[in-house]
């Protein structure tokens, strides 16, 4: 039974060390070189899927034997064979742990956009993602957000001006016109407090 320690004396949790709810699944960690072995495999059944594209589209072989046609077209019945092949699923039955509901599609045109082949091993060992300085580095896209998103820059500006007018009540636009100051907040709170002292 779990125990909390409390001053040197031992006591019973109130929950007994259950909880109400199960506790959720830690998120998994893939690093840019568990990816990055993905993506090579994936690119060789790639490579692989466009040799057997060439050998289906040959044309049948002119003033050929019987023994070579049927060569010929047994090693395009293999070819149309491996075309069905699900690449995505092909990775997923290698990788099982790796890919599970990932898409390698998209780790494939990542590691093109950020070179992860070109990252030092120590880096692609223990990252999940590379970093801006990196794409800075290369001229990928950064991670996050812009500053100010997709408002432009000078509408911005406008906008903080008209805050700026009205909260300070220099704007003839909105209703208070005059500025609050010190003199105005004082005798605010003075009569407060005299009203709850009575």
């Amino acid at each position: 039974m779990p125990v909390a320690r409390r001053r040197g004396n031992y006591r019973k949790t109130i929950d007994e060390g259950k909880f109400e709810e199960e506790l959720k699944t830690r998120r998994r960690t893939i690093f840019i070189q568990q990816k990055l072995e993905v993506v090579n495999y994936w690119k060789k059944l790639r490579k692989e899927k466009k040799e057997c594209e060439e050998t289906v589209q040959e044309p049948r072989p002119v003033m050929a034997t019987r023994a070579e046609l049927v060569k010929f077209f047994q090693a395009k019945k293999e070819a149309r064979k491996k075309l069905k092949n699900n690449l995505q699923k092909l990775c997923r039955e290698k990788f099982p742990d790796l890919v599970r509901k990932c898409s390698v599609v998209r780790w494939v045109r990542t590691a093109e956009e950020e070179l992860w082949e070109q990252l030092p091993d120590s880096i692609r060992s223990r990252s999940c993602e590379t970093s801006n300085e990196w794409r800075r580095k290369i001229g990928a896209p950064l991670k996050g957000r812009k500053e100010g998103g997709t408002v432009p820059w000078i509408l911005q500006k406008e906008l903080d001006m008209l805050m700026v007018e009205a909260s300070s009540g220099l704007s003839d636009v909105t209703e208070r016109k005059e500025m609050v100051t010190v003199e105005n907040v004082v005798p605010w709170l003075h009569q407060k407090i005299q009203t709850h002292l009575t």
